[in-house]
């Protein structure tokens, strides 16, 4: 999973520290550095990786700035979602 993936932390914590930012900008920034980096790779698969890591990176930007997707779901799914929004903002917010 994106959200576990240290290098991709990593780069969202050294973005915030380096460059005083906001962890929303962080996130953008290297959302996009990994969508570029996946869509230059020759593996056809790892291309279409891409646009799977530019759409976490907008679910994380959308979570941290409280402009969350409504979700259609109940019951288990929607505690999947609620854990999820969690472990986002509690890493996120580590990393900073």
């Amino acid at each position: 999973m994106m959200l576990e993936d240290e290098d991709y932390l990593d780069s969202v914590r050294n973005i915030i520290e380096a460059q005083s930012v906001n962890a929303e900008f962080a996130v953008a920034t290297t959302g996009d550095n990994f969508a570029r980096m996946f869509a230059d790779m020759d593996d056809d698969y790892m291309k279409e990786r891409a646009a799977d890591v530019k759409d976490i990176s907008e679910r994380v930007i959308r979570v941290l700035s409280q402009k969350e997707e409504k979700v259609n779901t109940s019951g288990a799914e929607k505690e999947k979602y609620i854990i999820a929004k969690q472990m986002i903002l509690h890493r996120v917010r580590r990393s900073s």
